[in-house]
C-alpha cells in the first residue's frame, strides 16, 4: 500500500495546476484526487475497495500536447517515452518515483471503456473539471 496520502496527492496536484497556468497551460485534475479532495465524505468508497492511490489524473487540451514533457520535468517528473510515444496523442504519463506517484495527462477527452469528453466545462473552476454536484 502506498505511503503517500490523498492530502498529499491533493496538494501536488494543486502544485502542478499552479505551475501549469504560470506558463499559460490550461490542465485540470480529475479522478480519485478531486473525490478525496472536493468529497471527503465518499473517500469511503476508495478505501473500502482497496484501491491504491497511485497517481494524479489530468485532462488538457491537445494543443497543449508538447507542453506537457517540460512541464513535468520542470516539476521533478520522469517521462514514461515507450508510454509516451505509443499512447502521446490521446494520453501521456510521468513518473515521480522519488515521491511514489505518477501522473496521467488525458487530452481533450478520456477513452477507456468509456468515454468521455471535456469540451464546454474547462473554465468553470481553476484546479479541477467540475462535475455534477456529487457531495
Amino acid at each position: 500500500m502506498s505511503s503517500v496520502t490523498m492530502s498529499e496527492f491533493a496538494d501536488e496536484a494543486t502544485r502542478i495546476v499552479g505551475k501549469a497556468q504560470d506558463k499559460g497551460i490550461v490542465i485540470r485534475v480529475i479522478g480519485a484526487t478531486v473525490i478525496g479532495k472536493h468529497c471527503p465524505v465518499f473517500q469511503h468508497l476508495h478505501t473500502s475497495m482497496k484501491r491504491e492511490l497511485t497517481g494524479i489524473d489530468f485532462v488538457t487540451y491537445s494543443k497543449f500536447n508538447r507542453s506537457m514533457k517540460s512541464l513535468f520535468q520542470e516539476l521533478g517528473y520522469k517521462s514514461d517515452d515507450r508510454f509516451n510515444a505509443y499512447f502521446g496523442m490521446m494520453c501521456q504519463q510521468y513518473h515521480d518515483h522519488a515521491n511514489h506517484r505518477m501522473a496521467d495527462i488525458f487530452f481533450d477527452l478520456l477513452e477507456m471503456c468509456h468515454t468521455i469528453g471535456f469540451r464546454g466545462r474547462w473554465n468553470l473552476t481553476r484546479q479541477r473539471l467540475p462535475w455534477p454536484t456529487l457531495c
